[in-house]
């Protein structure tokens, strides 16, 4: 579950970087992240 918290946050971070507002990317990320996180406890690769 924290992988994707961290997936999310990294993805968010560089999102932000790119379009000049890291803190948003890095809110948006982790939002995303936790609903992913939060849906995605299905077994698989990756935890």
């Amino acid at each position: 579950m924290a992988t994707w918290l961290i997936i999310g946050v990294a993805a968010g971070i560089a999102y932000g970087w790119f379009s000049g507002n890291i803190v948003r990317g890095m809110l948006i990320g982790l939002f995303v992240g936790a609903i992913v996180a939060f849906f995605g406890k299905k077994p698989g690769p990756g935890k």
